[in-house]
């Protein structure tokens, strides 16, 4: 049988074109997938990270002279020989009933050097660790393979509206939200990055430490990792099946129906 005579009776195959149809349905999707994966593997590949904790972190009793006073908490890391501090203004109460998110401004130092941003982010009132910040503020180390080069990142999150992401106006956060980041090296050299959510792409390691930071579901990618639902099992999983199952018959039908050609004419002669 000659190609331009499958592919027309392929065509013509309801069973083949149903299912040809919805396998395309899910193309989009999976593409989107394989472009998570394949992101995820070269950050990987090139990259190594751990997580710094504000629990790890020196609790002060009184904040370093470059913070100023406070009413908040006060921490210090220390990375080779520099010393990162932070502080924030919001109240605490760790004998609170709820966990009150209320509105803070941050001091960040570096060996005493003032980087802070004059940009409000989000508390908790009640914790002293990393839950603290949650969503706002991501601290941890990054080893480049390639250079073994370590460094500590301070990513914070820059969004005057103080807006949270939500499934109702994600679209408006996706817009609103920017981050800081900065590289601090063991003996205290800063690099600063500032970008935007959709900026984060390039390089590759600014969408693996936000992915660290934001309390969203954000990719490499894709703006937001779906969460699993009834729904992703028939989109792209269960489309992409069932097109396979009806291509798989289409063709088998096609050859069926070959084969008993050649089998009457075969026994007409």
């Amino acid at each position: 049988m000659s190609l331009n005579r499958l592919v027309t009776k392929l065509a013509r195959e309801s069973l083949f074109v149903s299912g040809a149809f919805l396998f395309t349905l899910s193309s989009p999707a999976f593409y989107g997938y394989y472009r998570e994966w394949k992101a995820q593997r070269e950050f990987y590949a090139r990259y190594e990270t751990s997580g710094v904790s504000l629990r790890e972190a020196l609790r002060l009793d009184k904040p370093p002279p470059c913070l100023g006073s406070g009413t908040g908490r006060w921490y210090e890391l220390h990375f080779g020989t520099a010393t990162v501090s932070f502080a924030d203004d919001a109240p605490f109460d760790p004998h609170a009933k709820d966990d009150v998110w209320t509105t803070a401004h941050l001091r960040t130092c570096v060996d005493q050097r003032d980087v802070s941003l004059d940009s409000p982010i989000r508390a908790r009132t009640r914790s002293a660790d990393a839950n603290r910040f949650h969503g706002w503020l991501g601290i941890g180390l990054l080893r480049d393979k390639r250079t073994g080069q370590r460094l500590l990142w301070v990513m914070q999150a820059i969004d005057p509206h103080l807006s949270e992401p939500s499934i109702d106006d994600y679209a408006k956060w996706v817009q609103d939200h920017a981050f800081r980041l900065l590289f601090v090296d063991d003996r205290g050299t800063i690099k600063e990055e500032r970008f935007r959510f959709r900026e984060r792409r390039k390089p590759l390691y600014r969408a693996g430490l936000v992915r660290r930071t934001t309390a969203m579901g954000a990719g490499y990618y894709l703006d937001e990792l779906p969460y699993p639902t009834i729904y992703d099992l028939w989109h792209p999983w269960g489309f992409a099946a069932v097109g396979l199952v009806l291509m798989t018959a289409g063709i088998a039908r096609i050859g069926y129906r070959s084969l008993r050609g050649i089998r009457d004419q075969a026994g007409s002669v």
